[in-house]
């Protein structure tokens, strides 16, 4: 009983140190990030996809002095296009549809798919937050994206958008990309709440993979201006250092 006891009463000091190191003093570690994302559309590819979902992972360490360094990869998705006749105008029928080898229509679907991978540098702001960690977060980066139009059609007979052809119209496109970040960044006090939300706005400086275009029967050389902004959520694992501050213990 003596020795449940302890255990108990050591339990309960160290949850107590704990939430008091992390509400009073900034530490530093290693935060797993997960984060998700929707984003409207803006510069050249916006008349072409629709807003899009986001999904990512983020490896990220924080010193005590409240500096975020970030280094991770995200997935982009949305289904359809917002207007599908202006690429694929030239195969559709009235109806819409695009006919397969036999003459039926084709069970053809549109979809935007992506991804982008970068490394971020940011400034929590503390003396606006609740407890010594956290803050008004902002932040800058670099790093790489694409895209491209996914083009499925589960019967495979739809050979004019098919094999060599589908280079023609997927606009297939990649570059180097800038982006910000402003947000608010909680770190609970016993370390199972914590997460950043915010905007984030991206630009990418994109040229086409493709080059040349069966739609519009010309060559696409020129950069371009992809504009994504929109909304960021993320949850993240904390591993503080535990030589700067004890509380890995709650």
């Amino acid at each position: 009983m003596r020795k449940v006891l302890l255990i108990i009463a050591i339990a309960l000091s160290a949850t107590s140190f704990g939430q008091l190191n992390i509400q009073d003093s900034a530490t530093q570690g290693i935060l797993v990030n997960i984060n998700v994302g929707y984003f409207l559309k803006g510069g050249d590819f916006a008349e072409v996809f629709n807003p899009n979902f986001s999904g990512g992972l983020d490896l990220q360490y924080k010193t005590r002095s409240n500096w975020i360094f970030s280094i991770g990869a995200r997935y982009h998705f949305a289904d359809g296009l917002k207007d599908p006749t202006a690429i694929f105008g030239g195969l559709v029928t009235r109806q819409g549809e695009i006919l397969g080898l036999n003459g039926e229509y084709a069970p053809v679907t549109f979809r935007e798919r992506g991804w982008d991978m970068g490394f971020d540098v940011g400034k929590i702001f503390t003396s606006l937050g609740h407890n010594a960690n956290s803050g008004p977060l902002f932040t800058l980066g670099v790093g790489y994206n694409n895209y491209y139009i996914d083009i499925r059609n589960q019967l495979n007979n739809t050979p004019q958008i098919q094999g060599e052809y589908l280079k023609g119209y997927d606009r297939f496109s990649q570059g180097l990309m800038t982006k910000q970040f402003l947000g608010y960044f909680f770190s609970g006090s016993r370390k199972r709440l914590n997460f950043t939300a915010g905007f984030e706005f991206m630009q990418g400086f994109n040229t086409s993979l493709r080059e040349f275009n069966y739609d519009t029967r010309s060559y696409e050389t020129e950069r371009k201006l992809d504009l994504y902004y929109g909304i960021r959520i993320s949850w993240f694992l904390p591993f503080y250092d535990e030589n700067a501050q004890k509380y890995y213990y709650y």
